[in-house]
């Protein structure tokens, strides 16, 4: 989710430093603020390889650069 859009699809290429995904699906839904969904949706079409650090994971496009970060939470 982005915060507002409920995202799915799969996992096209997964190795210990590549991520790749199928083509995504979401809603499409008209939030309040569309600037984060965007953003969002952006980011993950340009993910290329990920890397774990401690509880975080780090997802980075094909040139290397952090795009995404996620916290493990419970």
């Amino acid at each position: 989710t982005d915060g507002c859009n409920n995202y799915s699809g799969g996992i096209k290429e997964v190795s210990d430093t590549v991520l790749k995904f199928q083509p995504l699906a979401g809603t499409r839904k008209m939030c309040r603020e569309m600037e984060i969904p965007n953003q969002f949706n952006t980011a993950m079409n340009q993910v290329a390889s990920y890397r774990l650090d401690g509880l975080k994971l780090i997802l980075m496009n094909s040139e290397g650069k952090e795009i995404l970060a996620f916290f493990k939470v419970d």
